[in-house]
């Protein structure tokens, strides 16, 4: 998380410790970073969101990157929606070494998102959170992992594959994508993503300068502050694996934060989702929603035997006289109480087990109203104002 404050301090041993910085005045803009060697990301990317906390009472403010798991469930990094006491230096069994501690955790109303690969600050936010899921550990170490849930769902916000049964393999290849400080000092407008990047490393893990939890990997020079909380999106499947906790290569500067997320000697660490699954699906549990597991179906769209109008509303991708149908399996084989109708390839109900289809297309429950648009409060007014005349830091 970046912290936003008149002088720009060292990135140190991590990219991306976070907290609370005192609001300033200043002039309009707009936040504008990139991740390292980054281009423009693309519209199927747009899970990807902006996170901002922003507390008046508590005169504290900074922003992160985030994903959508669905209209209403947000995935971050811990240090993203909490105070910790600096930079994080962990061993393979999860413990710190030093700093990398949780102090307090935000208020989840605190906690705001923007959508869109450029969003504005001219505006409200999209949405506000209600609820955080965190892991019981007060350190970032081995479970830098947050879930937000929102206040109201945002219906019209991509969602992202999630890998929640397998951890990454070491030589996997991800995509990393958010709104981290860029190699030259330039802050584009635009949300980046990079290609290409290798797991090194899979957790546990321990050499000398780096050790990884089991609940980690690590990867090489890409992300740097302001991408904390980002995905690791696998090229593979298309499905979120982890979140960007931190890294470096120990170099800083006193003017340019990203030398210490640059070059051959880079390694930077993320957090794996599948350990906290649990963690991830009571917030699914809370919501009634479901998560769209790594190669299956979207769940917003209609299951079998809901009423439908095309092949796309569905989650097989086969919509046969107004109702949403399965293929049939190998040797034409279906459920119990279905029968696979070979001109068409699909199972259909038996005549005994006939009934009405459903009257709604929907895949799952998205209680609450509308858009889920919030006043932004001051969060607009004062990120505006402070991100044109400010540059950004991590916390101390």
């Amino acid at each position: 998380m970046r912290r936003f404050s008149i002088a720009v301090a060292a990135l140190a041993a991590a990219v991306a410790a976070c907290g609370s910085g005192s609001i300033r005045e200043g002039g309009v803009g707009q936040d504008q970073q990139k991740v390292i060697n980054g281009i423009d990301s693309t519209s199927d990317q747009d899970a990807v969101v902006h996170l901002y906390y922003f507390d008046r009472n508590a005169g504290g403010f900074g922003g992160c990157t985030a994903t959508m798991l669905s209209p209403r469930i947000v995935l971050t990094a811990r240090h993203c929606v909490s105070s910790t006491d600096g930079y994080s230096s962990c061993d393979s069994e999860g413990n710190v070494v030093s700093g990398g501690r949780i102090k307090s955790d935000h208020p989840a109303t605190s906690m705001y998102v923007m959508l869109g690969a450029s969003p504005s600050f001219h505006g409200k936010a999209d949405g506000q959170g209600k609820e955080l899921y965190l892991p019981d550990s007060k350190v970032m170490c081995n479970t830098d992992i947050a879930v937000i849930e929102l206040a109201n769902p945002l219906v019209n916000a991509p969602i992202a594959q999630i890998r929640l049964d397998s951890p990454p393999v070491k030589g996997e290849t991800i995509t990393a994508v958010g709104w981290g400080i860029t190699e030259t000092g330039n802050e584009p407008s635009h949300r980046q993503q990079r290609t290409g990047i290798k797991v090194l490393e899979v957790g546990p893990y321990d050499r000398s300068g780096l050790a990884l939890g089991a609940n980690e990997f690590e990867v090489g020079e890409s992300i740097c502050s302001g991408d904390s909380g980002g995905p690791a999106i696998a090229e593979s499947t298309g499905a979120v694996v982890g979140v960007v906790s931190r890294g470096g290569n120990g170099a800083s500067s006193t003017t340019d934060p990203s030398v210490a997320c640059r070059g051959v000697n880079t390694r930077n660490i993320y957090t794996q989702v599948a350990p906290h699954k649990d963690l991830i699906m009571q917030a699914f549990a809370s919501t009634g929603e479901e998560p769209w597991l790594e190669g299956g179906p979207d769940p917003r769209k209609a299951k079998a035997d809901a009423a439908c109008t095309e092949d796309s509303e569905c989650r097989s991708g086969k919509c046969v006289d107004g109702i949403c149908v399965d293929p049939c399996g190998e040797g034409g084989t279906c459920a119990d109480g279905y029968t696979c109708k070979n001109a068409v390839g699909v199972c259909v109900r038996s005549v005994a087990n006939a009934a009405t289809p459903a009257s709604t297309g929907g895949g799952c429950s998205t209680s609450g109203g509308g858009e889920g648009g919030t006043s932004g409060l001051a969060l607009a007014a004062a990120c505006a104002m402070v991100l044109a005349s400010v540059r950004r830091r991590n916390n101390k």
